[in-house]
């Protein structure tokens, strides 16, 4: 926004001081004086303007990097990777993990090689993943309480068919015929 108005303010600090040269010269100094002031202040304004934009830059560098690496990895972000992906110093990158991982609940695996410190955070893929192992695993046990049932089942199953193999047959008179002829 300062910029917009540095022409303006050069071009009426300007015509100020050549109009004070010369109708009162004696005061000169005063317009210029007051241009510096005014030059000084536009340009302080200017630089944390830049600082600022800068600083959003980054910002938007890393926040990107971080949500590819997030994406790419599932979950699994390294400060070193992403200080390289978004063109920051490590400790800039380790920074803004610690921070993200105070406030998601992040695990830090420290590692002996390289940096140290590795940061896992929670990924849907992760959880997708751990509730189908969960599912499985129940799925196993009820299965397997099943099977057993099952083959208890067949056992008896066995052992009547074999009782009723190894009985004695006895053989039943057959039923008198009620249509016979009685004489």
């Amino acid at each position: 926004m300062a910029l917009k108005f540095f022409p303006l303010t050069i071009f009426f600090g300007g015509a100020a001081a050549v109009a004070t040269a010369i109708t009162a010269p004696q005061f000169v100094g005063a317009p210029l004086t007051f241009m510096g002031g005014v030059l000084a202040g536009v340009s302080i304004a200017d630089k944390k303007a830049l600082r600022s934009r800068e600083g959003s830059d980054i910002a938007h560098r890393v926040s990107g990097a971080f949500s590819a690496l997030y994406e790419k990895n599932r979950g699994l972000v390294d400060p070193v990777e992403l200080s390289f992906i978004a063109n920051v110093s490590i400790d800039q990158a380790h920074g803004f993990l610690s921070a993200l991982a105070e406030t998601t609940g992040a695990t830090k695996i420290n590692n002996n090689k390289g940096v140290g410190t590795t940061f896992n955070f929670p990924h849907s893929s992760s959880v997708l993943d751990e509730l189908t192992n969960n599912a499985q695993n129940w799925a196993k046990q009820q299965t397997a309480a099943l099977s057993q049932e099952l083959e208890q089942h067949r056992q008896i199953i066995r052992a009547a068919q074999l009782a009723q193999v190894t009985a004695p047959r006895q053989t039943a008179p057959a039923p008198e015929n009620p249509w016979k002829d009685p004489t």
